[in-house]
């Protein structure tokens, strides 16, 4: 057994959770030494969330065992580098797991499902956690359950402070920690994106020849400009990107249109996750970007058929 093999095999039984603490304490350190000391405490606070995660991770099954030998044999890691690399683009970073922040897919998904309930709750906590200041919202009765809930998930997490009920209002203290701030402004849809991606690759696993992901991928483009990429996904080498905007995207269109021209990428292979359907941003999205659109609240479904079916349709007996 070569000593490469031998090394390949032991990085294979780390469990995720180590990988997790390691990947924590290393972004730990590296932001420790450039923040003064009064914001210490925010990384400490999040390096002990990781922790207790990982106090709660399960040994793995021998069936996950086996599903996960036929996932890393199917894994063409490198794939979409040396695509980008052929497009002219210079990859600075990124990350090959769909798993990054994982512990943050229940509250993702639960936005989502609930969308409609919380969508006024989650502007004014947007807006709230943007000002950084505690508020007070006014509920509605058809939206007080998920909104209580929706706040449990989020205090677990520490991604509100506290929040506590008076009569039809709930009132909300933000948190202060950077994750908090991030996931509430946007990156929520990175997580969901990814979860979701993973689920549908997981899915359809036994039809699928080879895949790779990037996702968070900083890159230089061919023409000098740096930029993030967040999320490039290859099934059967086709090749696919997602931009993740919650906010005004007007200011991107222009972008967006020279980057899919940067990547040679068809309408049907670039895509734009929001959170809602809207008919009319999503036309002009098209007409000024070539971008499909994707949403939040249909997003298993709508890769499903923009994505999957077409692929596979040809391999499923």
């Amino acid at each position: 057994m070569t000593e490469k093999k031998q090394r390949d095999q032991k990085e294979q039984k780390v469990p995720e959770a180590f990988r997790e603490l390691a990947n924590a304490l290393i972004d730990f350190i590296t932001l420790i030494s450039s923040q003064n000391l009064e914001e210490r405490d925010q990384y400490i606070k999040e390096l002990a969330l990781v922790m207790k995660r990982m106090a709660k991770t399960p040994p793995p099954s021998d069936e996950l065992v086996g599903f996960r030998e036929m996932a890393r044999m199917k894994f063409k890691k490198g794939a979409i580098t040396q695509w980008m690399n052929s497009k002219k683009f210079t990859i600075a970073g990124g990350s090959d797991s769909l798993k990054v922040d994982a512990y943050l897919h229940q509250v993702s998904d639960y936005l989502a499902l609930h969308y409609s309930e919380l969508k006024p709750f989650y502007e004014t906590l947007k807006l709230a956690q943007n000002r950084r200041k505690d508020f007070r919202f006014k509920m509605q009765k058809s939206s007080l359950r998920y909104i209580g809930e929706w706040c449990k998930k989020l205090s677990q997490l520490e991604l509100i402070d506290r929040y506590h009920f008076n009569r039809d209002e709930v009132v909300v203290e933000i948190a202060e920690i950077h994750k908090a701030t991030q996931f509430i402004m946007g990156y929520w849809l990175e997580v969901l994106l990814r979860s979701k991606v993973a689920e549908l690759l997981r899915k359809h696993l036994q039809h699928i020849q080879n895949f790779d992901f990037l996702s968070q991928t900083g890159v230089m483009r061919p023409d000098g400009k740096n930029t993030e990429i967040d999320l490039l996904l290859m099934v059967n080498q086709k090749f696919f990107w997602f931009e993740c905007k919650s906010g005004n995207i007007a200011s991107y269109y222009q972008k967006f249109a020279s980057q899919r021209e940067f990547l040679g990428l068809d309408p049907a292979q670039s895509f734009l996750v929001c959170q809602e359907a809207d008919p009319n941003k999503s036309l002009h999205v098209m007409k000024v970007s070539g971008m499909n659109s994707l949403y939040a609240t249909e997003l298993v479904e709508q890769l499903e058929k923009y994505i999957f079916e077409p692929l596979l349709s040809h391999t499923i007996s």
